[in-house]
């Protein structure tokens, strides 16, 4: 991870800090898969682990937790699992952040976060 990441996720992880009790809308569009998260965040944390063999799972995320639900592009919703939702951040493209909405782009997909 460069600098510039760098400076991206602590961004993101701060201003996520702070939306922490507020309910959070949470599209996602990565390849062939389109799902909705509402989720009342109730924290949010930077998520470090040794990476996986396959690259499965992300060596870096943001983790939010707290409860809510998830719409898959299919339409079924259900709860969302563990209460918790991850968001891989090791390959940060760009990231715009406003005061109550944040644009991601990784190399796994899209992201729109939304504070209501």
């Amino acid at each position: 991870m460069n600098a510039y990441q760098a400076n991206q996720i602590e961004q993101l992880q701060q201003t996520l800090t702070q939306w922490e009790g507020s309910q959070v809308l949470i599209e996602k569009d990565e390849v062939n898969d389109r799902d909705r998260v509402t989720i009342n965040l109730q924290q949010s944390i930077i998520h470090d682990r040794a990476r996986s063999i396959d690259d499965y799972v992300s060596s870096l995320s943001i983790q939010l937790q707290g409860t809510g639900t998830i719409t898959t592009d299919n339409a079924s919703t259900a709860p969302l699992p563990y209460d918790r939702y991850e968001i891989a951040v090791n390959q940060v493209k760009s990231t715009t952040i406003g005061a109550n909405e944040i644009h991601l782009e990784t190399d796994r997909g899209h992201y729109t976060l939304t504070r209501s």
